[in-house]
C-alpha cells in the first residue's frame, strides 16, 4: 500500500527537469502552471495537478527518472538468485521462481510505458460508454509519451474515505454493488479488466465511480470468458466434473496429467466450500486454490487468468472495507446467467433465420 500511494516524493525541480527532457522548449507552450505539491507519489511515478495554456485542469503523471535502470539492475540480481535457488527446489514446487521474475519484468515494462496506459484509458472509456455510473479520466493523447501521461484531473472522494462518502450522502452498499457489477462486466462482457483495482485507483465523483491508473489491464478472449463463466457456475453448483471440463479447456499441459486424481482434488476442494454460505466464499482465494491444484497436475493457465485472480483478490479487499455484505459470487453468477440467456436467444434467432432461409 505504501508503494502505491505513500512514497517519499522527489523534489519538484527533478520532476520539472524530467518534463524538460520530454517536451523540451514546448513545455512553456503546453502548461500554464504546475502545482509543486504532488497529488500522489508512488514507486514508479509522481502525479502533479496542472493547468494547460487552454485553461483545462489536468493531472500529469511523470515517470520517476532512472526507475527503469534501477529495476533492470534489481531484476538481474533476482535472475541470478532464482537460478541458484532453482537447484534446490523440489519437483512439486508450485511456482518456478525464474518464471516469476520474468513475468515481473514483463509486467513492469508494460506499466512503465505510459502510451500503453493512455490507450488503455481510451479503450476502457469506449467499452463503458453506455454505463451511466462508470467513468475514467479523459486522455490528452497528443501530450502523452512513454514517460508522461496527461489526463483529466478527477476531483473525487477516495473509495476508502468512508466517512467523507457517508457525510456526502452516499450509500456505501450501493457503491460496493456497482463496483462489483461493473468489474464482473469488465471480465465477462468486455474481456478487458482493471488488473490492479486497489483502493487508490477508485474514486467517487458525483454520480460516477471513476477508475484511474489503467497501467495494468487483463484481456480475455471470448473462449476464455465463456470458460470463466462455466467455472463460476460449476463452483456455485458444486459440480467438480463441470469445473474440470471448463479448466481443461483453458489450460496447457506441461507434463503427464492424472485426470482421475485431478477430478478427486477438485471434488475435495469444492467439498471444503459446502460448509460455507455461497455469499461468503472468497472468490479470489478460491481461484488461487484451483490454480494450485492445476499446478500439481502439470497444468498451467494463461497469464490473463493469473491477473484475473489477482484482481479478484484485490477487489474483494476493497469490498470488505466499504460493503462487507456484498456477495461477490452472487453478482458474478447473475452475470453468467444473463450471458447464457443472451446466447440462448441468439441461438434461437439463428435457428429461425436458417429455417426461414431454407424455406
Amino acid at each position: 500500500a505504501k508503494l502505491q500511494m505513500e512514497c517519499d516524493p522527489l523534489p519538484f525541480d527533478q520532476m520539472l527537469a524530467a518534463l524538460d527532457d520530454i517536451y523540451g522548449e514546448r513545455q512553456g507552450d503546453i502548461f500554464d502552471a504546475i502545482d509543486p505539491t504532488p497529488l500522489g507519489s508512488a514507486s514508479l511515478a509522481q502525479v502533479h495537478k496542472a493547468r494547460l495554456v487552454t485553461g483545462e485542469i489536468v493531472a500529469v503523471k511523470i515517470q520517476r527518472p532512472g526507475v527503469k535502470t534501477t529495476m533492470a539492475q534489481d531484476i538481474d540480481i533476482m535472475r541470478m538468485v532464482a537460478r541458484y535457488a532453482a537447484r534446490f527446489m523440489k519437483d512439486e514446487q508450485m511456482l518456478d521462481l525464474r518464471d516469476v521474475v520474468e513475468e515481473l519484468w514483463a509486467t513492469f515494462l508494460e506499466e512503465t510505458d505510459f502510451q500503453r496506459e493512455a490507450a488503455n484509458l481510451e479503450e476502457f472509456a469506449r467499452l463503458n460508454k453506455g454505463v451511466a455510473f462508470i467513468d475514467c479520466p479523459k486522455v490528452h493523447t497528443e501530450l502523452c509519451g512513454e514517460y508522461v501521461l496527461v489526463m483529466e484531473y478527477i476531483d473525487g472522494i477516495p473509495i476508502l474515505a468512508t466517512d467523507r462518502l457517508r457525510n456526502a450522502g452516499y450509500d456505501l452498499e450501493e457503491i460496493g454493488e456497482k463496483i462489483l457489477d461493473n468489474y464482473a462486466s469488465q471480465i465477462l462482457d468486455h474481456g478487458f479488466f482493471h488488473a490492479d483495482p486497489h483502493p487508490g485507483n477508485i474514486l467517487v465523483r458525483g454520480d460516477d465511480i471513476v477508475w484511474i491508473d489503467l497501467g495494468m489491464v487483463g484481456q480475455l478472449s471470448a473462449l476464455e470468458r465463456a470458460l470463466i463463466g462455466r467455472m463460476f457456475r460449476a463452483v456455485a453448483e458444486n459440480d467438480p466434473y463441470a469445473l474440470m471440463e471448463a479448466l481443461l479447456g483453458a489450460v496447457r499441459s506441461e507434463g503427464p496429467v492424472n485426470h482421475g486424481r485431478l477430478l478427486s482434488q477438485l471434488g475435495n476442494l469444492l467439498v471444503s466450500y459446502t460448509t460455507v454460505n455461497l455469499a461468503d466464499i472468497n472468490v479470489g482465494s478460491a481461484l488461487m486454490d484451483v490454480f494450485g491444484v492445476l499446478q500439481t497436475q502439470n497444468l498451467a493457465l494463461p497469464p490473463s487468468f493469473t491477473l484475473l485472480a489477482r484482481g479478484m483478490v484485490t477487489i474483494e479487499g476493497v469490498l470488505v472495507d466499504i460493503a462487507p455484505d456484498t456477495s461477490v459470487i452472487d453478482i458474478i453468477a447473475a452475470h453468467v446467467k444473463r450471458r447464457e440467456r443472451t446466447w440462448e436467444a441468439f441461438e434461437t434467432k439463428a435457428r429461425e433465420f436458417v429455417s426461414t432461409a431454407a424455406t
